[in-house]
């Protein structure tokens, strides 16, 4: 495949992630020096580098730290960049061997760097210091995600940030990664090679310092995870205009409000890329940067018919650009887009998208035919060899009637005709075959079997390369196990073949099981072509154990079962001395035979005794209470015994009053009436905490509020909506505020703040769907007035998420 990046030096694992795929130099302009790109002049430090090393391949981080240290000196002494930043890398990652916190001093190091560094080593230096910290957010996600936005921020102490400040940080420093971008579109990347590690046709697509830093930025921007409360009116790929061509899009005016907001950092960045490269004689960095612009807006547009466009687009650019070899890549992601788009296809529904794959394999050809020695031709090969790949298999039911033929599912791609190949076998050796060997082994141990029949089928194949479903007839055979072995080749070898096998019974024995509420389970065996009662029918209960000895399972007879008239039997009861059990039954009939598919599980339910227990059932006239006002208590005493509950008359009780430190204020000593119930009352204290206090006894207790408050004079309400609307359709509510003494509030102020979410409806316990979550986005904020009716209106725009359809 083919690779875009140029990668560092590869020294640093988890600490130092921020220098993958990145170049790291320090190329600093003086005017009384003439500028070292450190090319020539690296053939000096080539055995201290091997000396640190070596150091750090036997484990001594802080020796190599030394010999780090002195070619940081003499790279200083020498104005040579590249070495001055390669030496800071290693001190980073050496120091983060045997220190804590790497990450919060990495950031401080960067920091210090960055306050006395000049073009363009700031530029980088920014860059990876927002890799640093987006690495230290993703460390501590949990942290950010729970802490709410918070002010008057440490700024130097990022452990006191909300996500917010850091995403911010983020942003800011890779923004600040491209400033003065007409310097560092002058810079050709190859003068730091001293500290790259190259891979072969890179630097096209990244031929200047500029292109590298900004390809950096947008993949972080592509990026969009946080999980900020966004506004109204955030940034949204929402226009068909971002799919036009090249020349076009560098034109579009790009703007928003919304200033986190990822996705509009990526577009912007992006136009710049490409109207940098618009006019370039080699097309290759272009073509990359566009592609990328128009992958992105394809994945997070919010418009209709996207696919279409973004297909209109590719092949637009493709027929711009067919005599140069860049057109390869164009085509490779039309082939690319035309392979997710078959993904589509259902068969039995309709034809749509049934020929995508065939469109993508023939996109990958023309690329091939054209340019075959090119990048994108390479990777068209790979993914014709994917589109080309077969695919069998096929599905069985677990038991047929005997002396009936019956049918198989079959599965396949890119097969026109499959052999098939029916062997009997014993199920118990079956059995101890699939516990030995997988795939092949087993396979091959098939087919050293003799076959009671083989045959070949035709398989409808027109060069979709989709994948097909087809039923084939299965010939009759007699009462047994059996393998059945299908395979794309007469010899069903593994070479250039795809093998599939499905095992069944041939049977008349059917049943049907019931669990009991108490763990054992009910069988009924039927006939399975009449479907009548199965007499004197034995029925062997065999279950799995494992053997510490031999370190394998052993299958154990365990129970032996007859049927009666009805079909009926029962098993009720486990191997003794064990709590639960799995198991499977053997049934026969004479000459036929029928083993359960799937193993039972059975557990003995033990009674649980309960001694009787009193409870006591608390009431109170009121929630909250002033202190001084009376608190008025009933309680209901009763007595449960397992299930049941009655009620407790003529008993003793004594009822506390707890405040909220849990310190008595006041007991009662009272008995139940004839009906269980008691009551008594108790004075909210004056001159202590507030808050909530507690009434209780033995058996029980309640809860209850005792504060200093106001009685509120009014409320204030909504009106029911009438009828009903549509996403998109200016929504009115109508609200009220009414006194208590039943007179309308006029002229108050009313604040008010509409938000949305999005919801999906519940799909109950079975759905194992993926429902994708929604942000809060506040759709509208403001005041109002009540008018002498005292009511007040609300109208606001049900704007949809239109990232959701």
């Amino acid at each position: 495949m083919k690779t875009r990046s140029i990668i560092i030096l590869g020294l640093f694992s988890i600490v130092i992630l921020l220098f993958s795929l990145f170049v790291s130099c320090k190329a600093q302009q003086d005017q009384n020096k003439k500028f070292d790109t450190g090319i020539r002049g690296n053939d000096k430090y080539e055995q201290d580098w091997k000396v640190a090393d070596s150091l750090i391949n036997k484990g001594l981080p802080k020796s190599a730290l030394e010999v780090v240290n002195n070619i940081y000196t003499k790279a200083k002494n020498d104005n040579n960049p590249p070495q001055i930043i390669k030496a800071s890398l290693y001190e980073v990652k050496l120091s983060a061997d045997f220190e804590e916190n790497s990450l919060k001093k990495t950031i401080e190091k960067l920091n210090s760097e960055i306050s006395t560094s000049t073009f363009p080593t700031k530029q980088i230096l920014h860059s990876m210091l927002a890799q640093v910290y987006w690495k230290y957010y993703q460390t501590n996600r949990y942290k950010f995600h729970d802490r709410s936005e918070t002010i008057n921020i440490k700024l130097k102490d990022i452990d006191t940030w909300d996500l917010k400040k850091i995403v911010t940080e983020v942003i800011n420093n890779y923004t600040a990664s491209l400033e003065n971008s007409s310097e560092l579109k002058k810079e050709p990347l190859n003068i730091y090679d001293a500290i790259l590690e190259l891979q072969g046709g890179s630097k096209k697509f990244r031929p200047t310092l500029y292109d590298f830093l900004a390809h950096r930025a947008v993949d972080f921007f592509m990026n969009d995870e946080t999980s900020l409360t966004r506004p109204a009116d955030k940034f949204e790929l929402d226009r068909d205009e971002y799919f036009d061509a090249a020349n076009k899009f560098v034109q579009l005016n790009l703007s928003t409000k919304d200033s986190l907001s990822l996705k509009f950092y990526a577009l912007d960045i992006l136009q710049d890329l490409i109207a940098f490269h618009n006019k370039d004689k080699n097309p290759q960095a272009l073509i990359d940067a566009d592609l990328k612009r128009l992958l992105f807006v394809k994945n997070n547009a919010i418009v209709h018919k996207k696919d279409s466009l973004y297909l209109y687009a590719l092949k637009s650019m493709e027929k711009k650009y067919t005599d140069d070899p860049a057109s390869a890549d164009i085509l490779y992601a039309l082939a690319k887009q035309y392979l997710l788009l078959g993904q589509y296809y259902k068969p039995l529904e309709s034809d749509k998208h049934k020929w995508d794959f065939k469109n993508a394999f023939s996109y990958c050809q023309t690329a091939i035919s054209r340019f075959p020695k090119s990048d994108g031709a390479n990777n068209c090969m790979l993914l014709q060899d994917q589109i080309r790949k077969t695919n069998l298999n096929i599905t069985t039911d677990h038991a047929n009637l005997p002396d009936k033929p019956f049918l198989a599912l079959i599965s396949y791609k890119n097969i026109s005709e499959i052999y098939l190949r029916l062997i009997k076998i014993d199920p118990e050796q079956d059995r101890i075959l699939r516990e030995k060997y997988r795939n092949k082994d087993l396979i091959s141990r098939y087919l050293q079997m003799e076959a009671v029949t083989e045959w070949n089928q035709q398989l409808i194949s027109d060069g979709d390369f989709q994948t097909h479903k087809v039923e084939v007839k299965i010939p009759a055979a007699l009462k047994g196990y059996y393998v059945l072995l299908a395979a794309t080749n007469e010899n069903f070898s593994y070479e250039n073949s795809s093998i599939a096998y499905s095992s069944f019974c041939i049977s008349n024995i059917s049943f049907i099981s019931q669990r009991n509420f108490d763990g054992s389970y009910n069988y009924h065996v039927l006939n399975r072509e009449s479907g009548l009662p199965m007499n004197k029918v034995n029925a062997q209960v065999y279950y799995k154990e494992y053997d510490y000895t031999i370190r394998e399972y052993k299958v154990i007879k365990w129970d032996n079962f007859i049927t009666d008239k009805d079909g009926f039997l029962k098993i009720s009861s486990i191997p003794p001395g064990r709590m639960s059990k799995s198991y499977f039954i053997d049934f026969t009939y004479q000459d036929d035979q029928y083993i359960t598919p799937n193993y039972f599980y059975m557990s003995v339910n033990k009674p649980v005794s309960t001694p009787k227990m009193t409870r006591s059932f608390f009431y109170t006239d009121r929630a909250i209470y002033r202190p001084g006002q009376t608190i008025y208590f009933k309680g209901i005493l009763l007595e449960k015994d397992g299930g049941s509950f009655e009620i407790l008359p003529k008993h003793n009780t004594t009822v506390t009053f707890y405040d909220v430190n849990g310190k008595t204020i006041s007991t009662l000593d009272l008995i139940s009436n004839e009906y269980g119930s008691f009551s008594g009352s108790f004075s909210a204290p004056h001159g202590v905490l507030t808050g909530r206090m507690r009434i209780a006894d033995h058996n029980g207790s309640k809860t209850i509020q005792v504060e200093e408050y106001k009685r509120p004079k009014f409320e204030v309400g909504f009106k029911a909506l009438e009828g009903t609307y549509k996403l998109g359709e200016n929504v009115n509510v109508t609200g009220y505020a009414k006194a208590y003494s039943g007179n309308n509030i006029d002229q108050a102020k009313v604040s008010y703040r509409v938000v949305r979410q999005t919801h999906y409806p519940y799909r109950g316990w079975w759905w194992r769907g993926y429902f994708p979550t929604s942000q809060k986005i506040e759709i509208i904020n403001g005041t109002t007035q009540t008018d002498k009716n005292g009511n007040f209106a609300i109208t606001f725009n049900a704007f949809p998420d239109l990232g959701f359809s």
